[in-house]
């Protein structure tokens, strides 16, 4: 954990508040599935803190204080004075709107969300790269099985097969 990476979880946490409805559960929903799947919300301080406040309010507390200073913050997480100290362009809506949107897009740009089918299609080829194997595995054992089997099959015809020319031997004699 290190302090830029604290910065970064703030700003984002104040972007993600101009435009996030925390009284929709399903906004709730989509941010708490994007904030849980970046591993830098997962290793700050901040960012587990704001975890924490989204799994409070998706089980249905209605929370109505600043998440950084405790006072009263209109859009449920923070509150104006403390998103004008981290955005400055705050109070100006079109000009924050702007520079909210840019910003979106340069992080979707950055970190695409192929990178989540990326890693599920990788975790997917790995759990067939094992199955694969254990398939292999197991067809292995049934073939192991198998010749074991006709191994003692032929032993016991070969035993049958000499005890036979013995007797026939035996009685030619």
């Amino acid at each position: 954990m290190n302090r830029d990476e604290e910065k970064k979880v703030i700003t984002y946490i104040c972007k993600f508040s101009t435009y996030t409805d925390y009284s929709d559960s399903q906004a709730v929903d989509r941010m708490l599935g994007k904030v849980m799947d970046d591993p830098l919300f997962g290793r700050t301080v901040y960012g587990e803190r704001f975890i924490n406040r989204l799994l409070s309010i998706q089980s249905g507390k209605k929370l109505s204080e600043c998440f950084f200073c405790s006072k009263e913050a209109q859009n449920g997480m923070v509150c104006d004075a403390c998103m004008k100290l981290v955005i400055p362009t705050y109070g100006d809506k079109k000009t924050a709107e702007k520079e909210i949107k840019k910003q979106v897009k340069k992080q979707a740009e950055e970190k695409p969300d192929q990178t989540y089918f990326e890693n599920l299609f990788k975790d997917m080829d790995d759990s067939l790269t094992r199955l694969a194997s254990q398939n292999s595995i197991n067809t292995l054992k049934r073939l192991e099985w198998l010749i074991l089997g006709i191994s003692v099959i032929n032993t016991i015809v070969i035993i049958f097969i000499c005890i036979f020319f013995w007797r026939y031997l035996r009685i030619m004699m």
